[in-house]
């Protein structure tokens, strides 16, 4: 949304001698990684989670993974925590920003899943 843009670019930028500068682009402060991992070395990477995962999906993302890989990792992630979900929901990659209401209610859902977990 357009308050949501305005607020990533006030956290993500400063003037400097009357230039808007970006500070928060990732590509900005790492070297890049020649060559990306694979998926496979990806997979092996994270292979060793053990925690209770939430995995919060939007429906119009411009991150695209299939659908053979997404159930290959999430698979993985069934077998190896004690807790995982995922949750698809609808809006883009931003949508923690522009409807916040709709991400803290699964937040929320997944932590009280995982505290009844602790419970004597």
């Amino acid at each position: 949304t357009q308050t949501s843009a305005k607020l990533l670019l006030q956290r993500g930028s400063k003037w400097i001698d009357d230039k808007l500068v970006f500070t928060r682009d990732i590509r900005l402060k790492l070297p890049p990684i020649d060559p990306l991992p694979n998926l496979e070395n990806v997979f092996h990477l994270t292979e060793g989670i053990r925690c209770d995962l939430l995995i919060i999906l939007a429906e119009q993302s411009v991150y695209k993974t299939s659908d053979s890989t997404k159930e290959k990792f999430f698979n993985m992630y069934e077998k190896n925590c004690r807790i995982f979900q995922s949750s698809l929901l609808p809006g883009t990659h931003h949508l923690h920003m522009n409807d916040p209401d709709i991400v803290s209610e699964v937040i929320n859902n997944f932590i009280k899943d995982s505290l009844k977990l602790d419970e004597p």
